[in-house]
C-alpha cells in the first residue's frame, strides 16, 4: 500500500495546520507597503536568532574571557565579522521596524477595537526589543557596552523606593561585575527572545483572526491578490534592509572599525559615557532635569505617563463601542472611526511624538559635536582671564572634553586590538592587555601623579588641561634631539626650566643660566655663532643617542683612540652621523663635564644629573624613584633636588611604565620589549 507522505506526517502531527493558520494571508484592506513593518520585524528577529545561535558556539560569558571570544569571532573567525555586523546592525534595524510599525498604528488609529490588545502587545515588544538591545551591550564586555549599560541602570535607579534594590537585582551586586554579565546574557538569549517570540506569535494570530473575520467572505481569489504582492513587497522591504545592513558592515570594515572598545574597566571614570544613537534622546531628556533634584521625574515619572496614556488610548479614542458579539471587522471600526472625526488623536500623538524624538536626538548630537579649535581657544581664554562664562562657553567646555575622552577611548581601543593580534589573549584575561602595557598606562600614571606640576605637550598626558598652572618643565618628547636642543638654547625657556623655583623661591638652574651668558660671549660674531649652533645639534644628537643606546660616548671615546680608517659608528650609522656624534662628544667632554657628570666622573666640582644614558629608561625610572639620588640631583647643594620621591607612593612596575612611555619606547615594562601575553 502506498501512503502519501505529507498527508501522513499531517495526520499525525498537525504542524502543517498550524504553520497555516499562523501565516494565514487573509486579511482586510488591500496590500501595502505600510504593511511591511511588522512582518520586516519578524524576519530581522529571525536573523537575530540565527546570528545569535552562532556566535554562542564562540562566545564566553565571563569578564575574563567574554572580550577576547568577541574578539576571536571579530578577527580570527571565518565570516565572523559578517556574522557578528548583521547582529550588531540587524538589532538597531528591529527596533527601527518596530517603532515605525508603532507610529502607523497610531497614526492609522489601528489600536482601536477590535485591535486593542494587538495594539498592547505591539508596545510590549518594542521593550522587550529595546532591553534586548540593552542587555546585548554589556555582552562584548568592552568600555562602550560597559559604560552605555550604565544609563539604563542608573534609570532604573530612580525609581522611587523601590529603585536601588531593582539595581541591584539587575547587576547582582552595586558594581558592574560578572554577576552583571552572567544575569544580561541569561536575559539577552533566553527570556528576551523567548517573551518577544511567544508576544509576536500572539500578536500574528490575534491580527490572523481579525483578518479571517473580514475577509470571511472574500473569495480565494481576492485572499490570494492579498497575499502575492504583499509577500512580494515584503520580500523586496527585506533585500533593501539587508543591502543597508551589509554597506554599514562594509564600512566599518573598511574603516577599521570592529565594533569593539577596549577591555572593560569599570573603575575607570573617565569613559564618554554614551547609549547607542537610537537611545541618545532618551539621553539628552535626563539631561533637562540633571542636577535640578527632578531627575525621578524626567526618568520615571513622565515616561510611565506616556506609556499610561499609550495603553489607554484605544478607550480615549473609540472608533465603535464594544458590544460584546466579536462580529465587528477592522473595516467596520475604520468606518465608524471615519464618521466619527477620523484619526485625529492618533495622528496628533503620532507627530509629536516623532517631533519630540527627532528633536531630542537632533539636540544630542549638536551637543556632542566637536567644537572648532578658534572657539576653544576663546572660551580658554576667558577662563585663563577669570571671566564670566555663558551656557554655551560651558556646552562649548563640555564638547572639547567629550571629544578629548573619546579620542582617548578610541586609542585604547585600537592599541587593545594591536596587542591582541600581536600577542593574542592573556590566559589572565584581556584586561591584561592594557593593564600592564606602558602606552596605556604610562599617560594615566603621569596624569594622576607627575602633571601637577609637569605637562606633557602642554596637557595632562590625557589631553586634559589641569586647573593649576605647571611648575615644571613640558617632558613631550624628553630625551630628544629637539627637546634637548631647545633646553640649550635657552634653559630659561617656561617650557624647560624657566618656570621651576628652589626651596626659597629663587629661579632654579641658575648654573645653566648662566652657562649659556658665558658661552654666547665666548662664541662672538657671525661665523662663532654658527659654529656654536652647530655644537649644541651635535651635542642633542649625541644625548639622544645616549638615551636610546645607553654608553654610546664610550664607544666614541674608544673608537677615538683606535687607528683611523674606521669610517662608522657602530653597526648601520651612515658616516656623516657618525661625524655629528664625535662632535657631540667632544663638546660635552670639553663644555658640559665640568657640572654633569658621565659613570660618576666629571672634570669640575659642581653636582649635576649624570648623562650616561640620559632620557633612557632606567635613567628615568631612577629620577622618578628618587631625584635626590647621588647621580642626579641629591639632596643639598647649588641644585637640589625639588621632585619628591616616588619610590614609596608607586610600585616599580608602574614607575617603569611611566618611563617607558615618557621614553617614546614601545611595549611591556621590560626595557622597552612588548608584554609577554
Amino acid at each position: 500500500m502506498r501512503t502519501h507522505t505529507p498527508g501522513w506526517f499531517e495526520r499525525r502531527t498537525g504542524l502543517g495546520a498550524l504553520v497555516r493558520a499562523l501565516f494565514d494571508p487573509r486579511a482586510a484592506g488591500r496590500p501595502a507597503w505600510r504593511h511591511v513593518w511588522l512582518h520586516l520585524a519578524v524576519y530581522l528577529f529571525a536573523l537575530q536568532a540565527v546570528t545569535g545561535l552562532a556566535m554562542m558556539t564562540v562566545y564566553s560569558p565571563s569578564t575574563t574571557a567574554a572580550w577576547g571570544s568577541v574578539w576571536q569571532i571579530q578577527t580570527q573567525t571565518t565570516l565572523g565579522w559578517l556574522v557578528r555586523g548583521l547582529h550588531h546592525f540587524g538589532s538597531q534595524a528591529l527596533v527601527v521596524a518596530l517603532a515605525i510599525h508603532v507610529l502607523q498604528t497610531l497614526w492609522f488609529a489601528a489600536y482601536r477595537a477590535p485591535m486593542e490588545v494587538a495594539w498592547w502587545i505591539c508596545l510590549v515588544m518594542l521593550a522587550v526589543a529595546g532591553a534586548s538591545c540593552v542587555t546585548g551591550w554589556l555582552l562584548p564586555w568592552d568600555q562602550r557596552g560597559c559604560w552605555a549599560s550604565r544609563v539604563p541602570a542608573n534609570i532604573v535607579a530612580l525609581t522611587p523606593v523601590v529603585g536601588p534594590a531593582l539595581q541591584r537585582l539587575m547587576l547582582g551586586g552595586s558594581e558592574f561585575g560578572q554577576a552583571t554579565l552572567t544575569r544580561y546574557h541569561a536575559m539577552h538569549v533566553t527570556v528576551l527572545p523567548a517573551s518577544f517570540a511567544g508576544l509576536a506569535a500572539a500578536f500574528i494570530a490575534i491580527r490572523r483572526r481579525l483578518g479571517r473575520v473580514a475577509a470571511g467572505a472574500a473569495s480565494a481569489t481576492r485572499q490570494r491578490r492579498f497575499d502575492i504582492p504583499q509577500r512580494l513587497r515584503d520580500g523586496i522591504a527585506l533585500v533593501i534592509v539587508l543591502g543597508v545592513l551589509l554597506v554599514l558592515i562594509c564600512r566599518a570594515r573598511s574603516a577599521g572599525d570592529p565594533l569593539l572598545d577596549a577591555p572593560a574597566e569599570p573603575s575607570q571614570m573617565d569613559y564618554p559615557a554614551r547609549p547607542e544613537w537610537y537611545f541618545l534622546f532618551l539621553f539628552q531628556w535626563l539631561k533637562l532635569f540633571d542636577g535640578s533634584g527632578m531627575e525621578v521625574i524626567g526618568a520615571i515619572i513622565i515616561p510611565g505617563v506616556i506609556g499610561l496614556v499609550l495603553g489607554l488610548l484605544p478607550f480615549v479614542d473609540r472608533g465603535l463601542r464594544d458590544t460584546g458579539d466579536g462580529a465587528r471587522t477592522v473595516r467596520d471600526a475604520r468606518g465608524a472611526a471615519e464618521a466619527r472625526g477620523g484619526r485625529v488623536i492618533g495622528r496628533v500623538v503620532a507627530g509629536l511624538g516623532a517631533c519630540a524624538y527627532l528633536v531630542l536626538l537632533a539636540a544630542a548630537f549638536f551637543a556632542d559635536r566637536k567644537p572648532d579649535t578658534a572657539t576653544v581657544a576663546a572660551v580658554e581664554a576667558r577662563v585663563a582671564a577669570g571671566g564670566e562664562l555663558t551656557a554655551s562657553d560651558r556646552r562649548v567646555l563640555r564638547a572639547r572634553d567629550f571629544h578629548v575622552q573619546k579620542d582617548r577611548a578610541a586609542t585604547l581601543a585600537r592599541r587593545a586590538l594591536e596587542l591582541a593580534g600581536r600577542h593574542g589573549i592573556p590566559p589572565a584575561g584581556a584586561g591584561e592587555l592594557l593593564a600592564r602595557d606602558p602606552v596605556t598606562q604610562g599617560p594615566r600614571l603621569f596624569a594622576g601623579h607627575c602633571s601637577s606640576c609637569h605637562r606633557y605637550a602642554g596637557h595632562d598626558g590625557l589631553g586634559g588641561i589641569p586647573a593649576e598652572p605647571a611648575t615644571s618643565s613640558d617632558l613631550a618628547g624628553f630625551g630628544t634631539s629637539a627637546w634637548v636642543r631647545r633646553l640649550l638654547a635657552d634653559p630659561g625657556d617656561p617650557e624647560r626650566f624657566g618656570r621651576m623655583k628652589k626651596a626659597d623661591g629663587e629661579p632654579a638652574h641658575t648654573r645653566m643660566i648662566e652657562w649659556r651668558e658665558d658661552i654666547d660671549e665666548e662664541y662672538g660674531g657671525a661665523e662663532a655663532q654658527a659654529e656654536l649652533s652647530r655644537n649644541l645639534d651635535a651635542v642633542s644628537a649625541y644625548l639622544a643617542a645616549e638615551g636610546r643606546q645607553p654608553g654610546v660616548g664610550l664607544t666614541i671615546d674608544a673608537r677615538a683612540a683606535s687607528p683611523p680608517g674606521v669610517e662608522s659608528f657602530g653597526r648601520g650609522v651612515p658616516p656623516a652621523a657618525d661625524a655629528t656624534l664625535r662632535l657631540g662628544r667632544e663638546f660635552f667632554t670639553d663644555e658640559c663635564n665640568a657640572c654633569h657628570g658621565y659613570q660618576g666622573k666629571r672634570t669640575g666640582t659642581r653636582h649635576a644629573p649624570e648623562m650616561y644614558g640620559h632620557g633612557g629608561v632606567d635613567w628615568l625610572v631612577r629620577m622618578i624613584s628618587n631625584p635626590a639620588d647621588d647621580s642626579l640631583y641629591r639632596s643639598t647643594g647649588r641644585e637640589p633636588a625639588q621632585m619628591p620621591s616616588f619610590q614609596e607612593r608607586l610600585t616599580q612596575e608602574q614607575i617603569r611604565m611611566i618611563a617607558v612611555w615618557l621614553a617614546g619606547a614601545t611595549g611591556s615594562t621590560q626595557n622597552g620589549s612588548e608584554p609577554d601575553p
